[in-house]
């Protein structure tokens, strides 16, 4: 019986490589460029998973210090600059999300402002 779970895990663990030697291959793949409306879809709902908790569903929360994004005059990379290495309270999250998602995050931002 041991020897089946033994020969079973092994299996398991093979499989599982050449999935990841997979992706591997797939991730050198170059990426389609999104449209504007893909990156502000594909940011809110990076932003509402992650962001909203502070900043609020509308940017004007302002839990533990969190600026107001509808009034905020970040924009482009400055806003970029800001959600990948924080300021002030809020930490940094270049170590945190993918290649591209900061700059879906910041899409979504601009969408908030009112000025």
């Amino acid at each position: 019986m041991i020897k089946y779970i033994a020969i079973a895990l092994v299996l398991v663990v093979i499989s599982c490589g050449e999935e990841a030697g997979e992706a591997s291959e797939k991730d050198n793949l170059p990426k389609e460029e999104l449209t504007v409306e893909q990156k502000v879809e594909a940011g809110k709902t990076l932003y509402m998973s992650n962001c909203k908790l502070c900043h609020g569903e509308d940017g004007t929360l302002g839990n533990s210090g969190s600026k107001n994004l509808q009034e905020t005059k970040l924009a482009g990379k400055d806003l970029i600059n800001v959600i990948s290495y924080g300021q002030n309270a809020m930490r940094g999250y270049k170590d945190f999300f993918e290649e591209g998602d900061i700059d879906n995050i910041a899409a979504f931002v601009e969408t908030l402002k009112k000025n």
